[in-house]
Order: C-alpha cells, then sequence, then structure tokens
C-alpha cells in the first residue's frame, strides 16, 4: 500500500472510518444480502459472454501448451546427452 506524501490528508480518520464502515458491512447480513443481490443483477445484464470467453481462454491455452510442447522437444533434441529413453519419448509425442 502506497502511503501520501499529502500533509492535508488525514490518513488516521480515512482508515478508522473505512474500517468501522467494513466491520459495519460484515456484522449485517442485510447488507451484505443486498450487496450480493446488487452484485448478481449486474452480472445478469453485463454484456459478456462467458461461455464465448472462456472458448478463447481455452484456445489461447491450448496454443501456449503446444509452444511449450514445442520448445521442450527442441530443447531435448538439442542437448547433447539425451538419453535413448528420452528420444523415444519425443518420437511417441511427435506421433
Amino acid at each position: 500500500m502506497q502511503k501520501s506524501d499529502c500533509s492535508q490528508i488525514d490518513a488516521s480518520t480515512i482508515e478508522m472510518r473505512v474500517w468501522t464502515e467494513v466491520c459495519a458491512l460484515l456484522s449485517s447480513p442485510e447488507r451484505l444480502a443486498a450487496m450480493a443481490e446488487d452484485w448478481a443483477g449486474m452480472a445478469a445484464t453485463s454484456r459478456v459472454n462467458h461461455a464465448d470467453r472462456i472458448a478463447e481462454l481455452e484456445e489461447q491455452l491450448a496454443g501456449q501448451d503446444a509452444a511449450i510442447q514445442a520448445t521442450v522437444l527442441a530443447a531435448a533434441r538439442k542437448s547433447g546427452g539425451v538419453a535413448k529413453a528420452i528420444n523415444q519419448a519425443i518420437e511417441q509425442l511427435e506421433k
């Protein structure tokens, strides 16, 4: 957390006020439920298509996995003392 150098801001007072509100919120089930309902309402009206976003992220992950695999295979081929078992494993991955 970054502290402000502004001498006109009373950080202790602000911090006390924030913590007072946090404690009040956490001690009020009704306020927490209302906040959760508000959030759920916002999420329901959000224009984000979560299924499309998940599919997009999965596609990115697949591309990254392929790049990692190619890098590992290239590194294994370049290393001078690659054991026969590693070479066989690489051949199996390439099939």
